[in-house]
């Protein structure tokens, strides 16, 4: 049970290292500018600078920023490509199943 718990930790530590490696040279800033000034931290300026973080180009995952750059250069442009890459998917998908198909039969029928 603690392999289970130990290896979902490790998971959700590899999925928010690059959140986490692109926020720290911004978090240890701001946390040597407020080194001894703890008083004057406002908790209304909290979330605006989590949100600042949070949407920097930076801490992106690779799948977002994946997303980003095909919205920006395809989609955004009014372009017809993602049309068409909807159809290769399609289309390899279909293929994959058909090809399961026949080899099962193939497996099955040997001498035909």
């Amino acid at each position: 049970c603690s392999q289970i718990h130990a290896s979902e930790a490790m998971a959700a530590r590899r999925l928010l290292q690059p959140v986490i490696k692109a926020a720290a040279p911004r978090l240890a800033a701001h946390t040597r500018a407020m080194s001894g000034k703890i008083d004057d931290v406002k908790i209304k300026d909290i979330p605006g600078y989590v949100n600042q973080v949070a949407n920097d180009p930076k801490t992106r995952t690779s799948w977002e920023e994946f997303k980003y750059q095909y919205w920006k250069n395809y989609v955004k442009t009014g372009s017809a490509d993602p049309v068409f890459h909807v159809i290769g998917i399609m289309m390899a998908c279909g293929y994959s199943v058909d090809y399961y198909f026949h080899l099962r039969h193939e497996a099955n029928y040997k001498y035909h």
